[in-house]
């Protein structure tokens, strides 16, 4: 009599290949949906609502036991005073905090010029040097924007930085090309930023 071979090799298994790859892309989706959620592609909004600008041409005497050269000028200095009023609109679904705030202006001849921030408790002193300044700074002025404080979702936080823009005549701010506010907020990968006159 015959008897029928045995056969050990493995069943081809053409049929489970089509749930593994519906698993697979089941899973991909997931986790595209949790990394789009958790990593959206909006940011907060920075609008600056307006700029006043304070110029001083600042002449330094010298002191008068000082060494003076005949017919040389008296040592001067031109700054810009900026006082930017801004808005942050939070349009995440969690809080944002500040970090950081910079503003940079581009000169009419290209080059670039970086901003110093007057810290809030700087002002009173600024005040004293210079008290033409008080005019920009009368109420009802906007808050400075604390740092690390929060920003709850929805919110718009209206706030005032004070810019200096160090060695920059008031003719050479009114012919620059562009000036930029940038804000930076807490586990952020770049700013914020707005442009302004």
């Amino acid at each position: 009599m015959h008897s029928p071979e045995l056969h050990l090799h493995p069943i081809e298994d053409r049929d489970r290949l089509l749930p593994k790859l519906l698993i697979a892309a089941t899973l991909m989706i997931t986790v595209s949906a949790i990394v789009y959620r958790l990593h959206p592609r909006r940011v907060p909004k920075l609008n600056v609502q307006k700029v006043q600008i304070f110029a001083p041409h600042t002449v330094m005497n010298p002191p008068r036991r000082a060494i003076h050269i005949l017919g040389a000028a008296p040592e001067s200095e031109d700054d810009v005073y900026a006082l930017a009023t801004f808005t942050i609109t939070n349009t995440l679904s969690h809080r944002v905090f500040l970090d950081s705030i910079s503003s940079t202006m581009t000169a009419g001849d290209g080059a670039t010029r970086q901003a110093t921030i007057i810290a809030p408790a700087d002002l009173p002193r600024l005040e004293v040097i210079f008290p033409q300044i008080l005019t920009l700074m009368k109420p009802p002025q906007p808050p400075s924007l604390g740092f690390q404080e929060a920003i709850e979702p929805g919110d718009t936080r209206l706030a005032a930085v004070m810019l200096l823009f160090p060695q920059t005549s008031l003719q050479a701010w009114q012919a620059k090309r562009s000036a930029t506010l940038s804000v930076w907020l807490l586990h952020q990968t770049a700013p914020i930023s707005a442009n302004f006159r």
